[in-house]
């Protein structure tokens, strides 16, 4: 894919484990290999290993920059000029990744990134059409735009690119708990509320036998 500052595929945020099959947690588990990849050989600064999870096609297609270019080769010549060496291509970092099922052989896939380079910190939205083409997954459609200072969910460039502001395990658990909590009391209440109507009712009963 295209970017500004350089794309930033995904590390999949999955909850599901991965099958041989092709489930969704088995296609979810070839998509995230294939984007686990691409964020190392960009923070490797193989440009060439980078550019091979891509549709070695003159139909893939690049968004970026409220431009659209196509052609592999002609978007890997553009990335050797923009991105001379490692120090220019920076780190890359993700946060906020979706991934949808389309079929066995398509999903698609949706993301915060974040590339610090030269003190800088630069950041925005992806999002990605991946297939399995000649029995391997690359990416087919590839659109990134940059959120100027801030990104989803109020984190700024830096939180991002630092791993600021996100959710600890050890606070998620405790959201979970809290809410199965929250949860289980309110069903008690609801079942409390027949038995203290008819509880309600006995009372009435015995103020009026009483007058």
């Amino acid at each position: 894919m295209r970017i500004r500052f350089g794309w930033l595929a995904a590390v999949l945020l999955l909850s599901a484990g991965c099958t041989p099959d092709g489930t969704a947690e088995g296609v979810s588990g070839e998509v995230h290999a294939l984007l686990s990849q691409q964020v190392a050989d960009w923070n490797s600064g193989d440009i060439a290993a980078f550019m091979d999870g891509y549709w070695r096609d003159e139909r893939v297609r690049f968004a970026s920059g409220g431009e659209v270019r196509r052609g592999w080769s002609k978007v890997m010549s553009d990335y050797e000029r923009r991105y001379p060496d490692r120090a220019a291509m920076g780190t890359l970092h993700t946060g906020g990744v979706e991934i949808s099922e389309i079929s066995k052989e398509a999903a698609m896939v949706f993301g915060q990134w974040a590339v610090t380079a030269g003190g800088a910190h630069h950041c925005g939205l992806f999002t990605l059409l991946v297939r399995k083409v000649e029995g391997r997954w690359v990416v087919v459609h590839d659109h990134t735009s940059s959120a100027g200072d801030s990104v989803a969910a109020g984190r700024t460039c830096e939180q991002l690119a630092t791993g600021a502001g996100e959710e600890t395990s050890e606070s998620a658990t405790q959201r979970k708990a809290d809410g199965a909590r929250l949860y289980a009391d309110s069903r008690v209440g609801i079942e409390r509320r027949p038995t203290q109507g008819a509880q309600h009712a006995a009372r009435v009963r015995q103020v009026v036998g009483k007058q």
